[in-house]
């Protein structure tokens, strides 16, 4: 009591104290602020430069994917005589690509497309010293590398990516891709422009100076303590993001001011009211609400991100939902917060996602993952982050690149069948053993669920199947009532395409009614669309060939195209063997009425004479 007597009487020292404690607290809390507000930044960055960085990759892998194909087409085939059409479908299947060349050894001898493009032709890369190390680098790596950016022949700043491609072990040429770098910035989203918070920079070591060379021309110069870079592997680039305006210790001058103000306002308070802490509360209440208000920015830029983004609890309860996400499940984020993830979503139980979900949880690890779910008919890609209380999920929709990833898939496929089918052709001389092969390598190689060949029976208006190869277990028994009349048994597939001299395809066995006499047999085997092209001799339609496929809707227009050719093929060996029999028959009846001339003359009494 009297030690608290002696303080209450030196008012100058309570004050004092109190002065110093708070302008500790004050300016302790606004270093914090400002931490926070760049470490905030520092995230910011971090998001954006990673993010831009996993763009530039993925438009890099599509890349691949492109110059691999025609790659693998020359290895196997030898240059394509159709590299318009194959390079064209190329570019459809992926929009970041300008253009695909091919060379011989280093000389430029296809590009598509040529227009804007035909002064390249000729070119020989490997004798241009100022351009072939990284070519070079190519060659030795043996796989895919990116030159560039630099100034491309044809004009513009571009980057060209060069697959080597080895025949039997011997350099042939390269497949390439060719990107603009408008092209690349756009599709990254990398952008300078003065709407833009971030700034960007990319840059390469040039292979020939072995001096850092910059391409987006940005005038400030990067702060070194505030940008953050990246490697880009395939070309070895590197990328420099920084936000425009930073957050400096000017910036928080006013609150460090404040805190001062404050502190001397407590103190003098404390010099009158020592027994009133009531102004240190205050302080203490007014630096939790800044902090709240860096939470709530924090939670704004969640909202801002492109992805979606999902935070769960150790309770599988959901604590956070961005707008992004409740697109994508048409939920309601508000309503989602405290929810059990496993109740809203019980087809997800089992599934690979729910795995993945429990592993990152269970064994505190990052987990990536690409699955489709049914439910919503999408394919997602998933990063899911271990935190301190449960887990964080950031997913996108990639649906659209699963699909051209399987179109071209497929299409690969589809060129090997007509491959072998062209080899088949070339190889076997005779209409039972043609038959046989082409059905055999239709399910090995063009991968369908069945295959066979029918020819017209002209007697019976029918059509006999001569030969079938895959899933059939007696489906040909229940098709022999085809006919090639106009009625109800001869408007399927194969009787129309017979009938009519035309393609004819089912994209859905199981509601197209033309197939309703043979439904059940074809559903019960796994078919679930077909394609029946004729087959003709001499320009008669004689029979056809019938593909089952195991998905709905396998046959587009380029499948079509691809599978007419293949007959129209078939057709031609015919008309070589029907040829080849009426030759034979011609010279046999030479041979015999040579004979019987002979015979005559042989057999006269009188003297012949044969003048020319």
């Amino acid at each position: 009591m009297n030690v608290q007597a002696t303080i209450f009487r030196r008012p100058l020292l309570v004050g004092s104290i109190v002065f110093i404690i708070l302008l500790f607290l004050t300016q302790y809390l606004t270093y914090q602020r400002y931490l926070i507000r760049r470490n905030t930044e520092q995230k910011e960055v971090s998001s954006v430069v990673n993010a831009a960085k996993e763009r530039m990759q993925a438009i890099l892998n599509y890349s691949f994917a492109a110059s691999k194909i025609l790659a693998f087409v020359v290895e196997n085939f030898g240059e394509p005589k159709n590299f318009d059409s194959l390079a064209y479908s190329l570019l459809r299947s992926n929009k970041f690509i300008d253009a695909v060349q091919l060379t011989r050894k280093g000389t430029i001898i296809q590009i598509y497309p040529l227009k804007g493009n035909e002064s390249v032709i000729g070119y020989d890369i490997l004798a241009d010293s100022n351009r072939n190390r990284e070519a070079l680098k190519a060659i030795n790596k043996k796989e895919l590398f990116f030159s560039g950016p630099f100034e491309l022949k044809q004009g513009g700043l571009g980057i060209v990516g060069r697959q080597p491609i080895f025949i039997n072990d011997e350099f042939w040429g390269f497949a390439a891709v060719i990107i603009r770098l408008p092209t690349l910035l756009k599709e990254a989203g990398i952008s300078n422009s003065e709407n833009s918070e971030f700034a960007f920079e990319l840059s390469k070591i040039n292979p020939n100076t072995q001096q850092e060379e910059f391409f987006l021309n940005y005038p400030a110069k990067f702060n070194k303590n505030s940008y953050l870079v990246v490697d880009v592997p395939n070309g070895e680039w590197k990328l420099y993001v920084q936000r425009k305006q930073t957050t400096s210790l000017e910036d928080i001058l006013p609150f460090g001011l404040l805190g001062l103000f404050l502190s001397v306002t407590g103190g003098i308070f404390a010099w009158h009211r020592t027994r009133q802490p009531l102004k240190l509360r205050q302080l203490v209440n007014e630096q939790t609400e800044m902090l709240s208000a860096s939470e709530k920015n924090y939670r704004t830029l969640l909202e801002s991100i492109t992805d979606a983004f999902v935070a769960i609890d150790k309770n599988w309860r959901y604590t956070y939902m961005n707008k992004k996400a409740g697109q994508v499940f048409g939920r309601d984020p508000a309503k989602m917060i405290g929810r059990h993830i496993w109740t809203e979503f019980p087809e997800g139980i089992g599934q690979p996602f729910h795995k993945a979900y429990e592993r990152a949880m269970q064994e505190g690890q990052y987990v990536y993952l690409e699955e489709y779910y049914e439910p919503y008919d999408l394919w997602f890609e998933n990063h899911i982050y271990p935190t301190e209380n449960g887990i964080a999920v950031f997913f996108r929709d990639i649906t659209d690149r699963k699909k051209s990833e399987a179109k071209i898939i497929k299409m690969s496929r589809l060129y090997d069948f007509s491959g072998q089918v062209n080899q088949v052709i070339i190889d076997v001389t005779n209409e039972p053993s043609l038959f046989k092969s082409i059905c055999d390598v239709a399910v090995s190689v063009g991968k369908f669920k069945m295959a066979w060949i029918g020819i017209i029976n002209d007697e019976l208006h029918s059509v006999d199947p001569v030969s079938f190869s895959g899933e059939e277990r007696g489906y040909l028994v229940q098709i022999k009532k085809i006919t090639t009349d106009n009625i109800r048994e001869g408007k399927g597939p194969t009787g129309t395409a017979l009938r009519e001299g035309k393609t004819i395809v089912c994209a859905d066995i199981e509601t197209d009614p033309r197939m309703k006499p043979w439904r059940a047999e074809a559903l019960e085997r796994g078919y679930r669309s077909s394609i029946s092209l004729p087959i003709k001799r001499l320009g008669r339609v004689v029979g056809s060939l019938s593909l089952y496929a195991s998905e709905k809707n396998f046959f587009d227009h380029e499948e079509i195209e691809m599978l007419e050719r293949i007959a129209a093929n078939i057709s031609f060996s015919l008309d070589n063997y029907e040829k080849e029999k009426l030759r034979r028959q011609a010279e046999i009846a030479l041979k015999t009425n040579e004979t019987f001339i002979r015979s005559l003359i042989n057999a006269s009494p009188d003297m012949i004479y044969i003048y020319d």
